[in-house]
C-alpha cells in the first residue's frame, strides 16, 4: 500500500521546484531542454498520480492526465537570428494547475476515509502550554550559560542531555510522564517515544541535529517515526521539539511539510535553535 504522505512530500517539492519557474520572464519564449529539474517536476506529479491510482483507481482516476510538452523551436526576443530549443514557457500553468488539483484531491480523500476525532479541551489546552515550552527552549538554553563560578554549567550537547532536561521541565506540569514508552509495530518493529502523557492523550519526540544528521536524514526519521507513532491508541496529539542549535537545517520550513495536521493523531512540528 502507498504511503500518501510521501507522495503528497513529493508533489510539494514540484510544486517548490516550480514556483522559482514561476518567477522568471522567459523573453525567448522556452525553458532550455537542459533544464533537467524542469522536467523532474512532469515526472513527480505523473509519478504521484500513478501512485495515488494505486491506492484508489476509481476515486483518484480523475486526475488531469498531462505529459511533458514537446520541444519547440523560439526565436530570442533580442536576436531574432538566434533559435532556442526548448518547452513552452506557458507549459508552467498546466502543470501547477495539475498539481493544485491534486492536492484538492487527496485533501477530500483524507476527509472522507479518516473520522476526525474532537480533540478535547483539556488536551487543547495541554497542547499549548507544551508548545509554550517549545517555543522558549532555546531562550532557557542561554539562561543556563550564565552561572556563579561555584556551580557546574548544565550543558545540552546531545539528544539525550536534551531529553532529560525536558522529562524535568515536563514533570514541573504533568503528574504522569512516561519516558520511553514501545508503540505498535510498524513495518516489522516497534518504536520508543520519547515522552508519554497518558492522561492527556499527548505524545512527545525530541530530535536534536549533529553531525550526520542532516535534512534528508532528520525528514527519513519523523516520517518512519510519525508511522509508528500514529499506531499508538488513544493519542490525539504528536508533538516534534527540533533542536538545531548549529542551524545545520538550511530550510526548516520544507521538513514542516511531513506535518499531519489533519488527520488524527495530529502531527506538529516545533523549531527551537
Amino acid at each position: 500500500m502507498r504511503n500518501i504522505t510521501l507522495i503528497k512530500l513529493r508533489l510539494r517539492g514540484a510544486f517548490r521546484n516550480l514556483q522559482d519557474y514561476q518567477k522568471i520572464i522567459y523573453l525567448t519564449g522556452v525553458i532550455e531542454d537542459s533544464t533537467k529539474r524542469y522536467i523532474l517536476i512532469w515526472e513527480d506529479y505523473n509519478l504521484s498520480k500513478k501512485w495515488l491510482e494505486e491506492i484508489d483507481n476509481e476515486f483518484f482516476s480523475g486526475l488531469d492526465s498531462i505529459q511533458l510538452p514537446e520541444l519547440i523551436e523560439s526565436q530570442s526576443f533580442y536576436n531574432k537570428s538566434n533559435v532556442n530549443i526548448g518547452y513552452p514557457a506557458q507549459s508552467r500553468s498546466n502543470i501547477q494547475a495539475a498539481i493544485e488539483n491534486a492536492f484538492e484531491y487527496i485533501s477530500s480523500y483524507e476527509a472522507i476515509n479518516f473520522i476526525k476525532t474532537e480533540t478535547s479541551e483539556v488536551t487543547i489546552e495541554n497542547t499549548d502550554l507544551i508548545k509554550r515550552i517549545f517555543r522558549n527552549w532555546s531562550k532557557m538554553i542561554t539562561s543556563l550559560k550564565s552561572h556563579r563560578k561555584d556551580i557546574a554549567q548544565i550543558q545540552v550537547t546531545n539528544e539525550y542531555e536534551m531529553q532529560y532536561l525536558l522529562e524535568g521541565v515536563l514533570r514541573l506540569f504533568f503528574d504522569d510522564v512516561r519516558p520511553e514508552t514501545y508503540t505498535p509495530n510498524y513495518a516489522n518493529s516497534s518504536n520508543r517515544t520519547d515522552f508519554l502523557l497518558p492522561k492527556q492523550k499527548i505524545l512527545i519526540e525530541t530530535k536534536m541535529t549533529r553531525v550526520g544528521l542532516d535534512a534528508r536524514k532528520l525528514s527519513e526519521e519523523l516520517i518512519i517515526d510519525k508511522e509508528h507513532y500514529r499506531k499508538h491508541p488513544s493519542i490525539e496529539i504528536i508533538l516534534c521539539l527540533i533542536y538545531d542549535p548549529e542551524r545545520r537545517i538550511k530550510n526548516p520550513e520544507g521538513l514542516k511539510d511531513i506535518q499531519e495536521l489533519v488527520v488524527p493523531p495530529y502531527f506538529n512540528i516545533y523549531f527551537s535553535y
